[in-house]
């Protein structure tokens, strides 16, 4: 639906906030129990792994709930969307350590956004596997760039074929494949 806005005390994990706000926390009388197993914060998202127990027949499921989180300075502040992996969020930085615990479903919606944090898990690790440095080819959409320097926080210098310099914003180079 919408983003709520509200004020969150200052230091407070953000797993006990949307505890006790209500959106990780659900009624003791419903048929099942709800318990969060993990949880991380991956700028700009909030990813926490949700065990769901039927209280009867003890069958148990796993999903994920991701909540997009914004924060703006002063009173009311702090605006969340919560989602679930049934609605294809959009977010796909869940760490291994949360998707490693999700049970099986039958979800498209959900089979995919899983496929698509793994594919992204990978080339993060193929990132921090291949050292980029200056002399590196990378190819960004259909130009081919060379890099001149490392810049700090991720950024660098690269020239084009025609010798045009400019510098690629570290979401740029995640989006960018090394050439072969």
């Amino acid at each position: 639906m919408g983003t709520t806005c509200t004020n969150k005390p200052k230091g407070m994990p953000l797993e006990d906030f949307f505890i006790d706000s209500g959106v990780l926390r659900w009624s003791d009388d419903r048929p099942h129990t709800y318990r969060v197993l993990a949880s991380a914060y991956k700028m700009p998202a909030f990813y926490a792994a949700v065990e769901k127990v039927h209280k009867e027949t003890g069958e148990r499921q796993v999903w994920a709930a991701v909540i997009k989180v914004t924060q703006i300075r002063g009173n009311y502040g702090f605006c969340y969307k919560d989602m679930d992996e049934t609605e294809g969020p959009y977010y796909h930085d869940c760490p291994s350590k949360i998707l490693d615990l999700l049970t099986p479903t039958d979800s498209a919606y959900a089979n995919e956004w899983r496929a698509k944090c793994r594919e992204k898990l990978s080339m993060d690790a193929e990132r921090r596997a291949c050292k980029i440095g200056p002399g590196t080819v990378l190819v960004y959409g259909t130009q081919r760039l060379t890099v001149l320097e490392k810049r700090p926080r991720g950024y660098l210098d690269v020239k084009d074929e025609l010798g045009s310099r400019y510098r690629m914003r570290p979401g740029q180079v995640r989006k960018s494949a090394i050439a072969a």
